[in-house]
């Protein structure tokens, strides 16, 4: 169980607040590749975090990543580096939230494997 508390929310309205899908330089992002794109990038983004900060303060990290998942195929044919941002974007909820891994789910989806199923022996 999660159990979102105000300050959980507060964080989460703070990054809903962040510009997401601008040129960031320093982290070697070069922004939307219109600023069309980016605007529907953002609005994605946003009402990502405005679904994980509306659920129930007793919800599960799995109600979260099934939010995630959603939103995921929603870029699933996006640059990389956009593809990229928003596994960003998700890793800064989870930081928000208190969710330490997102079990596979982002690498999975952004690489193509998950990592916790490598075999050492292979």
């Amino acid at each position: 169980m999660l159990n979102l508390t105000e300050e959980h929310r507060a964080r989460l309205s703070d990054l809903r607040q962040s510009e997401k899908f601008a040129e960031d330089l320093a982290g070697l992002y070069p922004g939307a590749a219109t600023p069309e794109l980016g605007k529907e990038f953002e609005e994605r983004a946003n009402l990502l975090i405005s679904q994980v900060s509306e659920l129930a303060s007793n919800s599960t990290k799995d109600d979260v990543f099934t939010l995630f998942s959603a939103t995921l195929r929603k870029f699933d044919h996006a640059d990389t580096e956009d593809r990229e941002r928003i596994c960003g974007v998700c890793e800064d909820i989870m930081d928000a939230v208190g969710i330490d891994s997102s079990e596979g789910l982002l690498n999975k989806w952004l690489y193509g494997f998950d990592p916790t199923e490598f075999d050492s022996n292979a």
